[in-house]
């Protein structure tokens, strides 16, 4: 009998007992053949390949044996293993015999266990990393240039007491005053009240050497920094923002963002940008470091540098880009490259897809 008849037939054995007649459990996993370059898909057997057991005619080849044993594990009983492999080849013809083997019962097993068998084929053996097309490779280093092509980058943990989130600062406290004089002079009278609180609580985050104790520190003193009563009156709190930037430290931030001079990287407040290059340079160029108080438009900010980057410029062929870009890119191509082909495969044949019964193919893919 063909291998793949029998090991289906084996399933539809099982699913007809009656409860009190359910198969003891197995203690190991036979699983189906794999690969369609497998000669056990025909049926046929290599001559080299000795024959352990022969069940009414079907042979069970060393290499079946071998592979079952190795799936099983290291403390696997070659012999167990080999008897129920010959157990199974005996329930199969059973099943086969007593007419169980149509293909309104094991029709949809058979055509499942092919739809799987072809998708490890075609998109585990067949294609790798180093097949991503160049669009998509391009694409993908879009996405994290940054990383690989910058100037000094700096990564930062930015503490903010704000006095205003608005980049009109006129209409801070629009929901306080109507009159925009009297917004002005909240606004600056909440800076003055401020500052103090800031310096309190930089002093507070100064001697932290890791990002973990600067955030431990930070969660003490935020709890009374600001005070309950400027909270209040001016609506303020302190939080931590992350993020991270480029700087070219050799140009000066209006050079870099007030000329002619085209820049693809983000722009932050002067304030902060000036302020985290003066703390570096004043720190031997080095991170971690913790920036003074820095005051912008919006507030004030104290800064725990946590990683420093020296300038570089990689291109998308440089080893260090490729492996990256091959790891993050693969399975997103792939499943581009899926849809594709099934595409492609399904126009010549003219079926239809059903693209949500596609998903769980795709994922269950992507979590081998």
């Amino acid at each position: 009998m063909n291998r793949t008849i029998a090991a289906t037939a084996v399933l539809i054995a099982f699913a007809a007992c009656t409860e009190e007649e359910q198969a003891p459990a197995m203690s190991f996993e036979l699983r189906p053949i794999e690969s369609f370059e497998s000669p056990q898909w025909t049926g046929k057997m290599a001559a080299d390949d000795p024959v352990v057991a022969t069940v009414a005619g079907t042979p069970i080849t060393l290499s079946m044996l071998r592979t079952q044993v190795e799936r099983a594990g290291e403390e696997a009983d070659p012999e167990a293993i080999l008897n129920r492999m010959i157990e199974l080849e005996l329930l199969a013809r059973e099943a086969f015999d007593a007419g169980k083997y149509t293909d309104q019962v094991v029709g949809q097993a058979m055509r499942q266990a092919l739809a799987y068998a072809w998708i490890t084929d075609q998109f585990e053996r067949k294609i790798s990393p180093t097949d991503i097309p160049r669009k998509y490779r391009e694409l993908a280093f879009r996405h994290m240039r940054n990383r690989f092509d910058h100037f000094e980058r700096f990564v930062l943990h930015d503490v903010q007491i704000l006095c205003c989130v608005q980049d009109d600062k006129d209409s801070c406290y629009s929901d306080m005053f109507e009159d925009v004089e009297e917004r002005r002079e909240h606004l600056k009278s909440c800076f003055e009240y401020h500052e103090p609180e800031a310096q309190k609580l930089r002093a507070m985050l100064a001697e932290a050497k890791t990002l973990a104790e600067f955030r431990e520190k930070y969660l003490v003193g935020s709890m009374d920094i600001p005070s309950a009563a400027l909270s209040e009156q001016y609506h303020t709190s302190s939080k931590i923002q992350d993020y991270d930037f480029q700087y070219d430290v050799d140009s000066t931030y209006e050079e870099q963002f007030e000329s002619d001079r085209k820049i693809t990287y983000r722009v932050f407040h002067k304030g902060v940008m000036e302020g985290v290059k003066a703390a570096w340079l004043a720190n031997g160029k080095k991170a971690p470091f913790v920036t003074p108080v820095l005051r912008t438009s919006l507030g004030f900010h104290i800064i725990f540098a946590s990683e420093f980057h020296p300038e570089q410029h990689w291109g998308l062929d440089h080893p260090e880009v490729v492996k990256e870009v091959e790891a993050n890119a693969f399975n997103p191509w792939r499943q581009i490259y899926f849809n594709e082909l099934v595409e492609k495969l399904c126009a010549e044949v003219g079926c239809v897809i059903d693209h949500q019964r596609l998903v769980p193919l795709q994922e269950a893919q992507d979590r081998r």
